[in-house]
């Protein structure tokens, strides 16, 4: 088999996502023996590029978008040209990255996650407030702040940004992959680790995941009850289900002081950096076999390639374009 570990140079992507080389050679260095693997750099849409991805039986989609064109664009362009690739499809990849429809979606599956505000006039003066991109999965352009500390006179809750209110607590983040043999919570055909919890590297009530508000450090194995362990697990699966997720993803979890749990954000092409993400350290912590999961991985987008009728894609694509 043929496989293209297909990328887009981190500059070259909006959000400047951690892809490069020790990204797609790490990939390459786990793919199972009998495949034939190749490295191919996204520089454009092209035919030059189309020629050059059509030898290929399957592409390891790890290309976040390229220049204006989002990851989802990326997608829908591959499913256009009859490539297929191991992310999510561009529909499923574009639920789970708009955060405006988040509040929804857990509503219908009885899960809780912070409520968008809606009007500006209604922030409480002395509440902590998180506002942050609607589309994208990155933690990033995020910002605390007091309602007190917004100018309304020069800001709205545009189509482009979301505010919620700030939810206190422990972060968690939680891996869904391919069934394979593992601890953790199965069902139909896929499997969730073991949350992974992101703390403060100081005594701060204010944080996120990243360094924007101070250094955080990754605990693979947190003190928690069971039920509520499990209950991460389940939630997670039962998204990445829900929004017709395949392959991978990883949802990040607020639970509050009163034990509750709150979705904040569902990632559906997590990064493969070895070193900086957290992806493959949550597989490495959890014994996770990295070759076995490429080649499921693949299975699995060579499984949804033959669902998917060419009446269904050009369908698929009218609907979107």
């Amino acid at each position: 088999m043929k496989i293209a570990i297909f990328f887009t140079p981190a500059v070259l992507t909006p959000w400047m996502e951690n892809v490069n080389r020790e990204t797609t050679h790490f990939v390459l260095a786990h793919m199972p023996t009998e495949w034939n693997g190749k490295i191919v750099a996204c520089r454009g849409c092209n035919e030059n590029l189309l020629n050059q991805l059509s030898d290929f039986d399957v592409l390891f989609n790890l290309s976040y978008g390229y220049r204006k064109m989002s990851q989802v664009d990326m997608a829908r362009w591959l499913e256009w040209n009859r490539l297929i690739h191991t992310a999510s499809s561009s529909n499923a990849m574009e639920l789970a990255q708009d955060k405006g429809l988040l509040p929804d979606i857990c509503r219908l599956l009885g899960y809780l996650t912070p409520e968008i505000v809606t009007n500006l006039e209604e922030l409480e003066p002395d509440t902590f407030y998180l506002s942050k991109p609607r589309w994208g999965s990155c933690h990033r352009h995020i910002q605390i702040f007091k309602g007190r500390e917004i100018d309304l006179t020069a800001q709205d809750c545009s189509l482009d940004f979301i505010i919620q209110p700030y939810i206190y607590g422990r972060e968690f983040s939680v891996a869904v992959i391919p069934e394979i043999r593992h601890k953790g919570y199965s069902f139909k055909g896929y499997t969730s680790l073991p949350p992974v919890e992101i703390v403060p590297s100081t005594e701060h009530n204010l944080y996120i995941a990243g360094q924007e508000y101070g250094p955080t450090r990754r605990v693979f194995d947190p003190v928690l009850a069971t039920s509520v362990n499990h209950q991460l697990q389940e939630q997670a699966l039962t998204l990445h289900l829900a929004l017709g997720l395949r392959g991978m993803s990883r949802t990040d979890f607020r639970v509050d002081h009163a034990g509750r749990l709150y979705v904040l954000d569902i990632n559906a092409m997590p990064n493969f950096d070895p070193n900086r993400s957290l992806f493959p350290a949550l597989c490495n912590h959890h014994g996770v076999d990295l070759t076995q999961l490429i080649r499921s991985v693949v299975e699995k987008s060579l499984q949804a390639a033959s669902d998917l009728s060419l009446e269904e894609c050009e369908s698929q694509y009218e609907t979107i374009f």
